[in-house]
């Protein structure tokens, strides 16, 4: 009974040592990302034709910051800089899945968009392939891809 006691009691206090910050192991991987902290000017390129041709919209200032605990990255646009289409990007850890997701919101229909991914190479790869999020068109419905 003995040689179990100090087992017994190794579990329970690293039971305890997880209980006490469960969000640790995301909190830890949200760490690797903050070199993305800031305000920023952004421009973003689109294509309404299936990538036949590209436009680029007007340039704004955007801010990025861990918010909610440091749990999650927050883009947004400041205020004054909006141009009639903004998005706002949430990014997260999952630690049940091991993968980082991304939340976008645009201003205009509301839609949301999720993306998952790894980090590749020091590299930050996201896409939202599993998400399979749509949205209708003129000529039918058109997933985010």
């Amino acid at each position: 009974m003995r040689s179990l006691l100090p087992m017994l009691l190794g579990v329970l206090l690293a039971t305890a040592s997880q209980a006490a910050d469960p969000g640790a192991p995301a909190r830890e991987a949200m760490d690797r990302l903050d070199v993305l902290a800031g305000e920023y000017v952004t421009v973003t390129e689109f294509s309404a034709d299936g990538g036949q041709s590209w436009r680029t919209s007007a340039p704004k200032r955007v801010r990025i910051e861990r918010l909610h605990g440091e749990m999650v990255i927050v883009e947004r646009t400041l205020e004054g800089q909006q141009s009639g289409f903004d998005m706002m990007n949430l990014l997260t850890f999952d630690q049940y899945r091991g993968v980082y997701r991304k939340v976008a919101i645009d201003d205009t229909w509301g839609l949301m968009d999720i993306y998952q991914g790894e980090i590749e190479d020091d590299l930050l790869v996201l896409d939202n392939l599993v998400a399979g999020t749509t949205f209708p068109t003129a000529t039918g419905e058109r997933h985010f891809r």
